[in-house]
């Protein structure tokens, strides 16, 4: 079973470090960006499974950066945090799917 790519998009370095090393430890391959624009350039260049985007971007809005990634991966799963909380899409492949449930995918 392959690790499930993860893509996280959040302004805060600390919060890219914990949230990574979280998801890390547990079998995730984690990629961390600062900007809309670094993770437009990182999924023109890797296969990703879930992207999870802070709403609050400097260079972008998420409203701008979520279609962006979606015209360039369809399949991607992207969760947008808000506010503290992080909230899922509701359509298209693996909407609602939580990463346990989406490590079984890949079995």
């Amino acid at each position: 079973m392959r690790a499930l790519r993860l893509l996280i998009v959040h302004h805060d370095d600390d919060f890219l470090d914990v949230v990574g090393r979280w998801f890390d430890q547990r079998g995730f391959m984690v990629m961390a960006c600062e900007t809309a624009s670094e993770a437009i350039s990182a999924v023109e260049r890797v296969q990703l499974d879930v992207a999870i985007v802070d709403c609050s971007l400097g260079d972008s809005k998420f409203s701008r950066l979520v279609p962006q990634l979606k015209t360039l991966d369809p399949s991607l799963l992207i969760w947008v945090f808000v506010g503290g909380r992080m909230k899922l899409q509701t359509n298209g492949p693996g909407a609602l799917e939580w990463p346990n449930t989406l490590q079984s995918r890949l079995a």
